[in-house]
């Protein structure tokens, strides 16, 4: 269904049961195929630098194991994209930072706030107070959060409150002043 039939057939799906889920599934759909807007021709050289800004970024930090991935086909993904687009594969996009739930704060160590399943809120953000941590001064650096970093919910710990995917973005306030717990994945853009 595309943005003019269904605006043509709008009264009709509006009066039927569930109406509003279905319509949002359908908004949805439009949105992530790029069908809700007009697309305009635009600059794509972007997604030729993308193979070459992973491969500086994997020598600069001597990762010796990174997983390879296969270029994504358009016919593999389950819609289709607007030209502009670029399906990719995330593995392509960043790869993951250590985390760590450090010691008890002692002297000697460097204390900075953890990142717990529950300091992820669903809207994108960090809620809550971080439990302060210590952290080994020579380890401390490669563990803290950067601005951009995305911070992914890899497990909850309880199969009655599940909270996997959950994900926040680190933004400037909690830049270099927070670290991931074992229960997060910190992932980090190759490039820019």
């Amino acid at each position: 269904m595309d943005r003019p039939h269904l605006f043509q057939h709008f009264d009709t799906l509006a009066d039927q049961l569930e109406a509003a889920s279905k319509l949002r599934s359908l908004v949805l759909q439009l949105a992530v195929a790029g069908r809700l807007v007009a697309q305009e021709e635009c600059d794509v050289t972007w997604q030729l630098e993308i193979p070459n800004e992973k491969r500086r970024t994997i020598e600069s930090l001597r990762l010796t194991r990174h997983p390879e991935t296969s270029p994504s086909a358009q016919d593999e993904l389950p819609y289709i994209m607007p030209k502009q687009w670029l399906g990719t594969c995330l593995g392509d996009l960043a790869y993951s930072c250590p985390t760590a739930y450090g010691e008890n704060p002692s002297p000697g160590l460097r204390a900075a706030g953890v990142i717990t399943v529950g300091n992820i809120n669903n809207a994108g953000g960090f809620k809550g107070h971080f439990t302060q941590r210590g952290f080994p001064p020579e380890e401390i650096e490669e563990l803290l959060a950067h601005k951009g970093d995305l911070i992914v919910v890899k497990s909850s710990g309880s199969a009655e409150n599940v909270h996997s995917g959950k994900s926040a973005l680190c933004r400037a306030e909690h830049h270099r002043k927070i670290v991931g717990s074992n229960f997060v994945m910190r992932l980090r853009t190759f490039g820019k």
